[in-house]
C-alpha cells in the first residue's frame, strides 16, 4: 500500500509539474505567451486580454495541441477561431448554448437533420442565417430544445422551417 501511495504521489507531482506551464502561460498577457503560442493563438490576440483565466487555459492548451495536428485539422482550427474572436460576446454565448443542446441530441438525429438542411435551395439557407444572426445580434435568440431541430449555417446555428 506505501507503494501505491508513493507511485500515485510521484504521479500527481509530475501531472503538476506538467501542467504549471499551461496555467502560468494561461494566466500571461499576451507579450508574455511564447511566440510558438502567439502564432497558434494569432486570431485571438486582440482580445487575448479580455479572456478569462479559464478560456486562456483552454486555448493554449488547444496551441499546445496544433503541431500534433493534420495540416487540414490546423487550418479548421484556425478558421474557426478566426471566426469565434469575431463573435460578439452575445453570439458566443448562444453558440456555447446551442452546442450544449446539440450534444444532447442523438447521432443519427443529428445526421438526419443535417441532411434534411442540405436539401434545401441555397436562399432558404442564407434566409435561415439571416434570421440567426439578426435574432443573435439582438439578443432574443433562445436555444432551442433538443427536439426542435437545429440546422447549422455559414457559422451560426439556425432553426430548420419546415
Amino acid at each position: 500500500m506505501k507503494h501505491l501511495s508513493g507511485v500515485l504521489l510521484a504521479f500527481c507531482m509530475v501531472l503538476g509539474a506538467s501542467l504549471m506551464p499551461v496555467v502560468a502561460q494561461a494566466q500571461a498577457k499576451w507579450s508574455e505567451l511564447t511566440p510558438a503560442r502567439q502564432e497558434a493563438l494569432s486570431p485571438l490576440g486582440p482580445q487575448w486580454e479580455k479572456l478569462s483565466t479559464n478560456q486562456r487555459k483552454k486555448w493554449v492548451g488547444i496551441a499546445d495541441r496544433l503541431p500534433q495536428m493534420k495540416a487540414e485539422e490546423q487550418k479548421r482550427l484556425k478558421t474557426n477561431m478566426a471566426t469565434w474572436a469575431k463573435l460578439t460576446p452575445e453570439q458566443r454565448r448562444q453558440a456555447r448554448e446551442n452546442y450544449q443542446k446539440m450534444r444532447e441530441v442523438p447521432k443519427d438525429q443529428k445526421q438526419a437533420l443535417h441532411k434534411e438542411y442540405q436539401k434545401l435551395p441555397e436562399k432558404k439557407k442564407q434566409e435561415l442565417a439571416k434570421g440567426a444572426e439578426k435574432d443573435s445580434a439582438k439578443g432574443t435568440r433562445k436555444a432551442k430544445a433538443p427536439d426542435q431541430p437545429l440546422a447549422k449555417s455559414g457559422g451560426t446555428v439556425a432553426p430548420v422551417q419546415r
